[in-house]
């Protein structure tokens, strides 16, 4: 008594998941995962050109599915986000858990890591740290992956992470479940 609010009905759930959509980052320097639907809004995490994501448009933003934040479709003339095909969309739901790299993990267990790093960490094209950066993902990003040695293998987008840059100097840090 007395709070607002309100409870999803199945058939409300149903409307929600079909306007649920798989888009792809298509502008070449990546784009900013925000808190908010404002351009001023502090930055979560960063996507790479290439990356698929889901979610619902709510006018010039997507509202992401499966983690939170908000990416900006376009900026003026810029396409910065480009809606996918239903195949493209299939592929991504039928991918497995653990999205296949070069090298398989003993484990092979995807894990949830925090960036510590007060400066960001790199995401590398490959397991070397002399490899093109591919992206950044700024301190407090929360990120998937399979640990390689002391390297993350991201789930669910290209790049590697460095874990650990010596003993005393911790980039990621595991988030227990």
């Amino acid at each position: 008594e007395g709070q607002s609010g309100f409870m999803l009905t199945t058939s409300g759930k149903n409307k929600l998941l079909e306007r649920l959509e798989t888009w792809r980052v298509i502008w070449k320097a990546g784009v900013n995962v925000r808190s908010k639907p404002d351009k001023t809004s502090s930055a979560i995490c960063f996507k790479p050109q290439g990356t698929l994501v889901h979610g619902i448009l709510e006018g010039a933003w997507l509202t992401l599915e499966g983690q939170s934040g908000f990416m900006l479709v376009a900026s003026g003339t810029n396409k910065l986000l480009e809606k996918t095909s239903v195949e493209a969309k299939v592929s991504v739901l039928m991918q497995p858990e653990s999205e296949a790299t070069s090298q398989p993990s003993a484990s092979g267990d995807v894990e949830t890591w925090r960036v510590i790093w007060p400066g960001g960490v790199n995401v590398r094209s490959e397991q070397d740290r002399t490899s093109s950066a591919i992206g950044i993902k700024p301190e407090g990003c929360i990120v998937r992956g399979v640990m390689h040695d002391q390297w993350l293998a991201l789930d669910g987008e290209a790049g590697f992470m460095l874990v650990m840059g010596n003993p005393n100097k911790n980039f990621l840090e595991k988030v227990e479940a």
